[in-house]
């Protein structure tokens, strides 16, 4: 009996078989490629946050560095967006403490960190935290368990999302108002 075709014709896809293969290969197509702009997307907004957490980091260890040094109480200035502090810096030839006035500033999205020193030596000690991507700084002065402190909070926005991303740290300042031993060095 014979079905239809004969024994020598080729072997070949019907114009139905071949538009339902494109069908299907381009729903996966598309499938995939979702995926991947999602996992970008997630990558991408990941990274950011890391980035973030790097640069609040630096900031709050050299504010910890300063805050350790500190002479007198910090000085905030909120309507400028300013912190400064009177620190001892020490030298290494001749061995000795020497005042000096730092000051950490808001200015475009970046924490500027500037001592009061100048020529070359001004350029050398100013430093930049936030990436031009931080939207608060705020230094809100306090008492933490009987402890004189300062709380440092950062506030940056991802742009993948833009959700905003908070910092907070608290650094005690009673050991270093207080106790006149804690640096072997006289004041000036």
């Amino acid at each position: 009996m014979s079905s239809g075709r004969s024994k020598h014709a080729p072997a070949a896809f019907t114009l139905v078989e071949a538009l339902l293969a494109f069908g299907v290969a381009f729903v996966l197509m598309v499938v995939l490629y979702t995926l991947l702009v999602s996992s970008r997307r997630g990558m991408v907004r990941g990274e950011g946050k890391l980035e973030y957490i790097g640069e609040a980091n630096l900031l709050f260890q050299s504010l910890k560095m300063d805050v350790q040094a500190l002479r007198k109480a910090p000085a905030w200035n909120e309507a400028a967006k300013e912190l400064k502090l009177d620190i001892l810096r020490v030298e290494r030839k001749p061995y000795r403490a020497v005042p000096e006035r730092v000051t950490y500033r808001l200015e475009s999205g970046t924490i500027h960190r500037r001592a009061d020193l100048t020529g070359a030596a001004a350029e050398l000690e100013h430093r930049r935290f936030g990436l031009d991507k931080l939207k608060a700084f705020k230094v809100t002065p306090g008492a933490l368990r009987s402890a004189p402190n300062i709380t440092v909070n950062l506030r940056f926005e991802i742009e993948a999302d833009n959700a905003p991303t908070d910092f907070s740290k608290v650094l005690f300042l009673k050991n270093l108002l207080t106790d006149k031993t804690w640096n072997p060095l006289p004041e000036p």
